[in-house]
C-alpha cells in the first residue's frame, strides 16, 4: 500500500526563494526529496514484484499535470514488473 505520496516533479521549481522556504516550513511534505523518495520507492518494489499495488490519497501536491504523468511512468515501470 503506497498512500499520499503527494509527488512534486523538481521540473516545476523554477526558483528556491523564500516564498518556497517559507511554504516548506510551514508543511511536512519532503517536496525536495520527492523524487529520490519516490524513485526509491519503484526500485523497491521492482526487486519485491509485489502482484498488487495498492495506492491510496493524493498522488501529487497539488494535482500538477506533469506530476500525474511522472507517477503514471512509475506506475507503467510497475505493471510492466508484474504488478495490478
Amino acid at each position: 500500500v503506497i498512500s499520499d505520496v503527494h509527488y512534486f516533479d523538481t521540473s516545476l521549481l523554477i526558483n528556491e526563494g523564500p516564498a518556497f522556504e517559507e511554504y516548506l516550513t510551514y508543511d511536512r511534505k519532503l517536496l525536495r526529496e520527492s523524487y529520490a523518495i519516490t524513485q526509491s520507492l519503484i526500485d523497491s518494489l521492482i526487486i519485491e514484484q509485489p502482484n498488487l499495488v495498492l495506492v491510496t490519497g493524493d498522488i501529487t501536491k497539488d494535482g500538477e499535470l506533469v506530476c500525474h504523468q511522472k507517477m503514471a511512468s512509475y506506475f507503467s515501470q510497475l505493471e510492466a514488473n508484474g504488478a495490478q
